[in-house]
């Protein structure tokens, strides 16, 4: 099988929830969305998308591989209850076929992991169920007029502030957020900017697909890098920085895990 019919056989599932619907809460590290500027777009992604999986298109992708992902009940659909069910599904539906396709043409073995887990990540991608979170009709208009308004914030605000605010203490640059019906990758840019790509949406096909989005973004924090430094702009009024001068530190671990340190 070509690439090019994979990307075009690995079509999910529609999600239908069924009762009873659960969600986790979501959170604010530092309420980040008092100093996130506006939201702007992430322009020529999918451009880029095109450039790196058009070249692949025609190859062959070897069995065994790609059986597992490929859908014979399409037009069908399935249910879940709650956030966990929905990562679950998405794990089947985007990542594992990502992770086939990152291993089988460009020679990157990786795996999705959850938080808490040891070692460092290269990006973060935040799954919310769709009924807490619906697909927005435009991500950054509603982003940008809800963050800074007197009202309680809203889901959607909450949730980029959170992701936002994990990349930020993590010094990740890329970031996305998924509802199963549709993708969005982020990119911080500068010393606080955030940009966000058109979605992806779970009906799309071929290089159109959140399954071609996450291999784009997998392989391009592996080829291009991962790392970015905090922001180094104001924060909003009332933040306290706490700034640490210069020395040499030595370390000697004791019998019980206690390090002494010495100053010089």
């Amino acid at each position: 099988m070509q690439l090019s019919e994979f990307l075009e056989a690995i079509a999910a599932l529609q999600l239908i929830t069924c009762q009873p619907l659960s969600t986790t809460k979501t959170n604010n590290p530092v309420h980040p969305r008092e100093h996130l500027p506006d939201l702007t777009e992430w322009t020529g992604i999918k451009r880029d998308i095109k450039k790196l999986l058009d070249p692949k298109l025609g190859f062959e992708l070897a069995e065994p591989g790609w059986s597992d992902f490929i859908r014979t009940d399409a037009g069908r659909a399935t249910s879940c209850s709650d956030e966990s069910g929905v990562s679950a599904l998405g794990n089947k539906a985007y990542e594992n076929p990502a992770l086939v396709i990152l291993e089988n043409f460009f020679g990157i073995i990786g795996r999705f992991c959850y938080h808490g887990e040891r070692g460092k990540g290269k990006f973060v991608l935040e799954w919310e169920a769709p009924w807490a979170l619906a697909t927005p009709d435009n991500l950054i208009e509603e982003f940008n007029s809800g963050r800074l308004s007197n009202g309680r914030p809203t889901k959607l605000v909450k949730a980029v502030s959170q992701l936002y605010g994990y990349m930020t203490f993590n010094n990740m640059r890329i970031g996305a957020l998924c509802n199963y019906e549709s993708l969005y990758l982020f990119q911080r840019v500068g010393s606080s900017g955030l940009q966000v790509s058109p979605p992806f949406k779970f009906s799309d096909r071929g290089t159109e697909s959140p399954v071609a989005a996450l291999v784009y973004i997998c392989h391009h924090v592996v080829t291009v890098g991962s790392f970015h430094h905090s922001p180094i702009g104001q924060g909003p009024p009332g933040t306290h920085m706490l700034k640490i001068e210069d020395f040499v530190v030595r370390g000697t671990w004791k019998g019980k895990g206690y390090t002494e340190i010495l100053r010089e």
